[in-house]
């Protein structure tokens, strides 16, 4: 199941969805960062990969990952966070080294990269969607690894309070 960065409500769904199977099956559950699936998207790249989704208007989730020492594991050089796309292009321009840039919004941070020196790659069009196959694909090499979650414990991975809450009083 994605954990986030993402849609408030889709998260909640989804992730109550699978911890609700995972309790009344014992089938296990496996938690995937949305970042790190979008990431894994993009192929093998041999330096960093900066993984970027839509927020809101003006911002992007975003992380800088490094291939880790196992098949399925991640460096984040960079953690998630939310941030305008001018400020996470200035951010990857410090890395002075090539970094593929992937997810829905790759394009705004490569366009914003342009006065800020960055050296970024674009990744293919085809390759920079979040997916629930790429998801389950992942969950699925982290299960037969050995690593399962809690259903009780696991929690989405949320960045910012919702836009819409409720007022006291």
């Amino acid at each position: 199941v994605s954990l986030g960065p993402g849609s408030f409500t889709g998260l909640r769904i989804g992730l109550a969805t699978a911890k609700a199977l995972s309790l009344a099956t014992g089938v296990p559950v496996v938690g995937v960062p949305s970042l790190e699936a979008v990431a894994a998207a993009a192929g093998p790249f041999p330096g960093p990969i900066c993984a970027a989704v839509w927020s809101r208007p003006g911002e992007v989730y975003a992380a800088l990952l490094a291939a880790g020492d196992g098949e399925d594991e991640w460096e984040y050089l960079l953690p998630t966070s939310a941030l305008d796309p001018a400020v996470l292009a200035a951010r990857l321009a410090q890395y002075g080294e090539e970094v593929l840039v992937t997810g829905e919004a790759a394009r705004a941070v490569v366009e914003a990269a342009a006065s800020a020196g960055a050296l970024l790659k674009l990744a293919s069009p085809v390759n920079r969607r979040l997916t629930a196959s790429q998801v389950a694909y992942l969950g699925l090499r982290k299960l037969a690894a050995g690593r399962r979650d809690d259903p009780f414990r696991l929690q989405p991975l949320y960045l910012r309070p919702p836009g819409i809450t409720r007022q006291k009083g």
